[in-house]
C-alpha cells in the first residue's frame, strides 16, 4: 500500500517534520502551518542527516523536505526517511523541481512535489490532501508527469546507496574516496558507477554531474535564490 494513503485518522494534530537549509523557509513554513491548526511541527532541520535521526527516534507523520540540502540530498533524504518509516508521507517542496526529480521523487514514494514559488495556500491546501490520502498536482508537476507517461519513461528509480554514489561522484570525488567514505571496495564503486549510469541511460559517466544536477542534488551555477513568500506570508499574519 503506498504510505499517501489511508487518510490520517482524526482529530489528532499531524505531526510534521521540516526539512530546508534556508531557516528562514523552514521557521516560516512552521509558523504558518502552527497558525492554520491541524499540525504539531515535531522538528525543523537544516541537513538531512539529523533530520534522518530524529525520524528514527520520534513518530512523524508527514515530512516536508527541499531537493537541495547539505550532505545527504534531498532524494538520499526521502529514500533512508521511507525505509525507517514505511508508511510516512512526504511532500518535496523545493525551487529546483525538474523532469528528473519530479520522477524520481514519485519513484521513491513522495505524495506531492511543490515549487517553492507556490503560494502558501496552495502549499497549506496540498498538505491537507496528503493527508487525506490524496495526489495533489501543481498544474507544472502535472505537466512534467503527463510528459513522462507520454515518454513511457521506463526507468526504475535508483536506491539508496545508490543515490549516495551518484551524488559523491558529481562532488568530484574519486572512486578511491568514495570507497573509504562508504567503507565498500573500488571495484564495488565502479560496478555501482557503471550501474547507475546504465540505468540513467547516460551516455558516459562523466555525464553524473549534469544528471545529479538536473536531481536537483548538487548546486546549479547561476541559480537564483530562492523566493521569500512564505517569510512575507508570515510577517502578514499567515496564510489566507
Amino acid at each position: 500500500m503506498s504510505p499517501c494513503a489511508p487518510a490520517l485518522p482524526a482529530p489528532r494534530p499531524a505531526r510534521v517534520l521540516l526539512v530546508d537549509d534556508h531557516p528562514i523557509y523552514s521557521t516560516a513554513l512552521a509558523e504558518v502551518l502552527r497558525m492554520s491548526g491541524g499540525f504539531e511541527v515535531v522538528g525543523t532541520f537544516q541537513n538531512g542527516s539529523a533530520a534522518i535521526s530524529f525520524l528514527g527516534m520520534h513518530p512523524v507523520d508527514l515530512l516536508v523536505v527541499d531537493l537541495m540540502l547539505p550532505g545527504m540530498s534531498g532524494l538520499e533524504v526521502v529514500a533512508a526517511a521511507l525505509e525507517i518509516a514505511p508508511d510516512l508521507r512526504v511532500v518535496v517542496f523545493s525551487g529546483l523541481a525538474t523532469p528528473d526529480s519530479v520522477q524520481a521523487a514519485f519513484g521513491l514514494g513522495c505524495c506531492a512535489v511543490l515549487e517553492k514559488n507556490a503560494s502558501v495556500a496552495d502549499l497549506i491546501d496540498a498538505i491537507r490532501a496528503v493527508l487525506r490520502g490524496e495526489f495533489p498536482l501543481s498544474p507544472a508537476t502535472g505537466e512534467i508527469l503527463r510528459n513522462l507517461i507520454r515518454l513511457r519513461a521506463q526507468n526504475k528509480p535508483l536506491a539508496a546507496d545508490d543515490l549516495r554514489i551518484l551524488r559523491l561522484f558529481a562532488e568530484n570525488r574519486t572512486a578511491k574516496e568514495i570507497a573509504v567514505e562508504l567503507s565498500r571496495s573500488l571495484s564495488s564503486v565502479y560496478k555501482a558507477r557503471d550501474r547507475i549510469a546504465s540505468r540513467l541511460n547516460l551516455e558516459s559517466v562523466r555525464d553524473l554531474g549534469s544528471h545529479a544536477q538536473a536531481l536537483g542534488m548538487i548546486p546549479v551555477m547561476g541559480k537564483l535564490p530562492p523566493p521569500r513568500r512564505l517569510a512575507a506570508a508570515v510577517s502578514k499574519g499567515g496564510a489566507n
